[in-house]
């Protein structure tokens, strides 16, 4: 246990936290990568789910996020881990900067009381970051006849694609509890935590590491109504944001839909204005869900463009029908 705890605290207090990164609306239906602790954290014997997101006019290139994850937890020696792989594809506008990452991720599983774990997890990525010149304009292209850039004009650089590799790393600890009224889970996540290189010309740019908190709780109120309440904040160098908000929903009894809920989350930062109400809604069957959100963004003088945000997240989840736990053989007299 002294390991346990001196492994928490070293998360707790690592480095100093410095950019931007990828986020979701709906930071909860991406386990694996809201906290590498939380892979396998789930009442089943495999896990498939996915989400995309888009953002920005469908006629003007939006921005686009996919990724693909697999998880399962894992029983060795009577002890309960986990394993999880997941695959990102990010695409800017016209595609000229393309992220793609493939992660792997663990977790170990300690029970600390009757109903509470303690969750440790690690993953490390493979990620491929490439950039091409083809939906970008220069200067020199400039038209003006027409007063726009025009991109069949010549743009005199010398490059038209780059292309790089690099290993990331990241870190988590949760602790969760499970009751029949209540459940709760509290964590923290270390993202970046080796400070990879991204540069593509010949200068040094180190990925700053993101830190990141997160809480969770799904209260019945009734045989029928629940709510859940959720929380994360994110830093990263001069970025933060900070999404609150809480589901409410209700149990069908049904033998196909089991579950129907609404939520509204406020998305800002400790450091600027709320630029977005965030809206959700979910049906859980007996092996599938399906969420969906849409983010409405303030305007604030006129130098915010209410960009349409969607997302759509689908999970399916095959039950546990048997005993994976090994049994303890004892000698017989």
């Amino acid at each position: 246990m002294k390991k346990i705890y001196f492994f928490v605290i070293i998360l707790l207090v690592s480095g100093t936290i410095y950019s931007q990164d990828n986020h979701y609306t709906m930071f909860y239906k991406s386990p694996a990568m809201l906290n590498p602790a939380n892979t396998g954290n789930f009442e089943g014997k495999w896990r498939l789910n996915s989400t995309f997101r888009q953002q920005g006019d469908l006629n003007l290139n939006p921005y686009s996020s996919l990724f693909f994850s697999f998880d399962m937890p894992v029983f060795y020696f009577n002890r309960l881990g986990s394993f999880g792989i997941t695959a990102l594809n990010n695409c800017t506008a016209g595609n000229t900067l393309n992220d793609k990452s493939i992660q792997f991720s663990t977790a170990h599983f300690v029970k600390i009381s009757k109903a509470s774990y303690l969750h440790m997890g690690f993953g490390f990525s493979l990620v491929n970051k490439s950039l091409a010149s083809e939906g970008l304009t220069f200067p020199n292209q400039f038209d003006n006849s027409i007063g726009l850039f025009n991109p069949v004009f010549e743009n005199n650089e010398n490059f038209n694609s780059y292309n790089i590799w690099y290993f990331d790393m990241c870190l988590g600890a949760m602790w969760s509890r499970i009751t029949e009224k209540i459940s709760t889970q509290l964590g923290f996540a270390l993202f970046h935590y080796n400070q990879p290189n991204i540069y593509f010309f010949d200068e040094d740019s180190k990925l700053k590491p993101r830190y990141q908190f997160h809480f969770y709780a799904l209260y019945n109120v009734s045989s029928t109504i629940f709510v859940k309440p959720k929380f994360l904040y994110a830093n990263q160098s001069a970025a933060s944001e900070l999404i609150i908000g809480s589901d409410i929903g209700l149990n069908i009894l049904d033998k196909k839909l089991k579950k129907i809920y609404a939520g509204c989350f406020v998305r800002a930062g400790f450091n600027r204005n709320t630029d977005a109400v965030l809206f959700s809604l979910g049906f859980n069957f007996s092996k599938c869900s399906f969420n969906f959100s849409y983010d409405y963004s303030f305007v604030f003088n006129n130098t915010y463009s209410n960009d349409p945000t969607f997302e759509i997240a689908v999970f399916y989840t095959l039950p546990r029908l048997t005993v994976d736990k090994r049994a303890i053989q004892c000698e017989i007299f």
